[in-house]
């Protein structure tokens, strides 16, 4: 089981094939959005951070290894809290930033990704299919 990462928020973009721009695209993660002027994210996962700062696509973001297979990406954050560092251990429900619009991104929202590998070549899986995400 884990946490939902946004304490009232709500899919605005599944998993899957989606229109984006009038082309179909796939979205390999969800999208959440929250009515809060400084929404909070917060750790779906237990984990270890291997990545934390900005991406050209992601903008602001943090990854964190929950497993040997599977990698958590928080992505498009306004802010990162400071005392998140690679190498560092995360625990679920602990704040890992305010959500944003940073990087390609079409308004604020947090881009929650689960991947085989702490990068693009991991193959993308459906949150909401294994994780068992629990409404905050």
């Amino acid at each position: 089981m884990a946490t939902f990462p946004v304490f009232n928020g709500r899919i605005t973009s599944g998993y899957g094939y989606r229109k984006l721009n009038g082309k179909l695209q796939f979205h390999g993660g969800i999208d959440i959005a929250q009515d809060s002027s400084k929404p909070i994210v917060i750790a779906a996962y237990s984990g270890i951070i291997v990545a934390c700062g900005w991406s050209d696509s992601f903008g602001n973001r943090v990854w964190v290894k929950y497993n040997e297979n599977v990698y958590v990406v928080y992505a498009h954050l306004a802010f990162i809290n400071p005392e998140l560092k690679e190498g560092a251990k995360v625990f679920e429900k602990d704040f890992i930033g305010i959500m944003g619009n940073t990087g390609h991104s079409f308004g604020k929202h947090l881009h929650f990704e689960l991947r085989t590998r702490p990068d693009m070549t991991g193959k993308s899986i459906n949150p909401i299919e294994i994780t068992n995400l629990v409404k905050t």
